[in-house]
């Protein structure tokens, strides 16, 4: 469907008013401005609107329960489990990483692999 848009009307008439009436003298021609645009532009949206109401309905979207909800009969929950520990690995991490930049490494590794793998004297 193409939209047209006329330009702006012009129409000129004679004066009616005497000499000095409202500024204008004897014998001139006042212009008269006239849109015509906003008449085909509303004339082009009725007749969209007309068409759109003309089409059958299918809808996009349709009501569902929430998965979280007890109606919706959904039980595994696998992925926010996954997605839970992900989260709780990275945060751990991160604090991890913190404390590291931080303070450095305190804990001589030598010392544990003493502690496990060394002899004891008892």
């Amino acid at each position: 469907m193409e939209m047209s848009f006329s330009p702006s009307v012009t129409i000129c008439e004679p004066s009616a008013h005497k000499s000095g009436s409202n500024g204008v003298p004897n014998g001139t021609i006042r212009h008269r401005m006239r849109r015509v645009n906003s008449i085909t532009v509303a004339n082009a949206y009725r007749e969209q609107k007309i068409q759109r109401d003309l089409q059958p309905d299918r809808p996009l979207h349709f009501c569902r329960d929430s998965l979280f909800s007890s109606s919706s009969n959904f039980q595994n929950y696998r992925g926010f489990l996954n997605l839970a520990l992900i989260m709780l690995a990275l945060c751990t991490g991160r604090v991890a990483l913190e404390n590291v930049i931080k303070y450095g490494i305190l804990v001589d590794p030598m010392q544990i692999i003493r502690l496990f793998f060394g002899t004891t004297n008892i």
